[in-house]
């Protein structure tokens, strides 16, 4: 009897063995199989992310001809009249030859009025008219501040956030001053240092980061020519963020743009700050 026990007990232990065995090989099989499923989740977002980046850079490549005018110089729409895509354009072309002072060779190929109708979108015929209005933002030194025109890149919506990001840093002292050019955004940690190009998807730490990083001016030699004309130059650029103002979520508003022969779409939003 015992022994007919006893070979029950082995019989019993012996298949609880395999079973064990089993259950350790299905359970190495199963990580082994997360392990993997962890791998393609890891590729997909590397993928998705990519793709993001790519979209966004295609998408920034379709504004780079058109810029967001703001501020007090821009004339309002009279109460209850309805202001054609035409008026608007004529309008913008005498702001910006008028008061910045930039002769177009070129025409402007659609302009609309923003959510704030002081805020307008101009797209250019010339990119050199572009970049001729863009660069005359450094040039309302002697303007009061109620008759100047502010001028914003139409940046994406990823790249109008990322500068939301640097100036709430610059006002936090984690930045000496950014700016965008041609969409591309640039900021430095000190007026010592190289400016580095800030891409749409860095964390604010990443941004310390490349700050902190980045190399050392190359120092200029002391020629009394050049630090004359330097000084000059100096005195027309404002100091701080344009025009001293912070960033307004309006400016970031996804619009649409319209010409009187066709009705086109470009989305904008702007935003920009000193050199």
């Amino acid at each position: 009897m015992i022994k007919v026990v006893q070979e029950a007990i082995q019989k019993l232990k012996t298949e609880m063995n395999a079973e064990m065995e089993k259950f350790k090989e299905e359970n190495q099989k199963g990580k082994e199989e997360i392990l993997v499923l962890k791998e393609e989740n890891e590729k997909l977002k590397k993928q998705i992310m990519e793709m993001g980046r790519k979209m966004d850079e295609i998408e920034q490549y379709s504004r780079k001809d058109s810029l967001i005018l703001s501020g007090g110089g821009i004339p309002e729409v009279q109460s209850g009249k309805h202001e054609a895509p035409e008026e608007t354009r004529e309008i913008a072309k005498k702001v910006i030859e008028e008061k910045l002072g930039v002769k177009l060779n070129g025409q402007i190929s659609a302009c609309h009025r923003m959510r704030n109708n002081r805020r307008v979108l101009v797209k250019f015929q010339n990119s050199e008219d572009r970049s001729a209005v863009y660069e005359s933002k450094f040039r309302q030194s002697e303007v009061t501040h109620g008759d100047r025109i502010t001028i914003h890149e139409n940046l994406t919506a990823k790249r109008a956030k990322q500068v939301q990001v640097l100036g709430d840093m610059w006002e936090k002292g984690d930045v000496v001053n950014y700016y965008t050019k041609n969409g591309v955004i640039m900021a430095r940690k000190t007026r010592d240092q190289k400016h580095v190009a800030i891409h749409p998807d860095m964390t604010r730490e990443e941004i310390v980061t490349a700050t902190e990083q980045a190399g050392q001016r190359p120092k200029q030699q002391n020629n009394p020519t050049q630090n004359f004309l330097r000084s000059q130059t100096l005195t027309s650029i404002p100091s701080g963020r344009v025009a001293n103002q912070r960033a307004d979520l309006e400016q970031f508003v996804k619009v649409s743009t319209r010409s009187s022969n066709k009705a086109g779409r470009s989305q904008g939003q702007g935003s920009g700050s000193q050199q």
